[in-house]
């Protein structure tokens, strides 16, 4: 869904869908797929949000980032979506995510989240980020 209606008159937002990688994961069972934008936006298109979940769930090689979640929804509903994927199990699979806004602003909101841990907030921050790279200790201590 397009907010500006005379904007992008072909678009086509099912291209998006998260749905469409299960032909490749299936295809390719080895293959890192990382979802962009939380593969939705936390919530505000239902069947992107569940299709996202679903994927996380059967394929343990999907990783997602936070980017759009992290900058543009309200505080309470990125905490929600962030708390949602964590109580399902997939914190060791979200990664940060900064291409919206000034980083120090999206440090600041993650870091306004209670309920989420210190070692979950640094497995958001860089530990998701270097399995997903499948990073060396040597490399990882180096940073």
């Amino acid at each position: 869904m397009r907010k500006d209606p005379n904007c992008c008159p072909n678009y086509n937002g099912d291209i998006g869908n998260p749905k469409h990688l299960r032909v490749v994961l299936d295809r390719h069972p080895g293959l890192k797929i990382w979802l962009q934008h939380v593969g939705s936006d936390g919530d505000s298109i239902p069947e992107l949000w569940t299709e996202t979940l679903s994927l996380l769930e059967d394929y343990p090689n999907v990783y997602v980032d936070l980017s759009i979640t992290n900058s543009i929804l309200p505080i309470e509903d990125y905490e929600k979506a962030l708390v949602r994927l964590v109580a399902s199990g997939f914190g060791n699979r979200i990664m940060l995510g900064s291409d919206n806004v000034p980083l120090d602003i999206i440090l600041k909101r993650l870091n306004s989240i209670k309920s989420i841990s210190k070692k979950q907030r640094a497995a958001i921050l860089y530990d998701n980020a270097a399995n997903f790279l499948n990073l060396s200790e040597a490399e990882r201590h180096g940073h």
